[in-house]
């Protein structure tokens, strides 16, 4: 019988930092929600419901590390993990704005969504007689990031990276500019591509066009 595929964390941009697993989970959780805003009837059951925002998939698992025949140090492969929730400078872009990889989980020929590893947390069972951690259980946790939108294709006529941006509730023009266009100093041109007199009287649900800066 083949040796099994091994599971893995890779990065996707920035140093593309791959954390192959020794054994693998036995399984896996992918959660998806949404959110509402509940408001209170008078009279009534059950509150009216509104609609406010999706939220990105998280997925979760569990991993064993065992050096304890090799006489290995555990920390070697919890360190290679943290690498993944730590600033890389190769992140940051024309924004200058660094942070962690993006990554995505794949096992065999199934890879799943682009995410972000949001916690590690790492419980030591075992050790050797001199103190060195040999034996791990660390849950991890990522969370989907959305993919960059494609622009808009030339020969239909419109012009070439233009895209809107629906307004969540609690979003400022700055928050979408930094989102949107990598700078929060750009709130000023997205203010005069929408004629906005007042930019900051946003309403959720509201479109905007965002025309990258050239």
């Amino acid at each position: 019988m083949p040796n099994p595929d091994k599971a893995y964390i890779e990065g996707v941009d920035g140093a593309k930092t791959r954390v192959e697993f020794a054994f693998n989970p036995k399984e896996y959780t992918i959660a998806k929600r949404v959110k509402f805003k509940r408001t209170e009837q008078k009279g009534k059951d059950v509150p009216k419901l509104e609609f406010e925002s999706g939220e990105g998939r998280k997925l979760s698992f569990e991993i064993f590390v065992d050096e304890y025949e090799s006489d290995g140090n555990a920390k070697d492969f919890v360190a290679k993990l943290e690498k993944l929730v730590m600033v890389d400078s190769g992140t940051e872009g024309a924004a200058k704005k660094p942070r962690p990889q993006f990554v995505k989980f794949g096992w065999g020929n199934e890879t799943l969504f682009k995410s972000l590893v949001s916690s590690v947390d790492v419980t030591y069972t075992m050790f050797h007689s001199d103190g060195r951690p040999a034996r791990a259980k660390i849950k991890v946790a990522l969370e989907e990031v959305p993919d960059s939108p494609p622009g808009q294709n030339p020969t239909s006529g419109g012009e070439s990276g233009l895209r809107s941006h629906t307004v969540l509730p609690g979003e400022t023009l700055d928050l979408i500019a930094y989102r949107e266009l990598g700078d929060a100093a750009r709130w000023h041109h997205i203010a005069e591509t929408n004629g906005l007199d007042d930019p900051w009287a946003l309403r959720p649900g509201q479109r905007l066009a965002i025309v990258p800066v050239v």
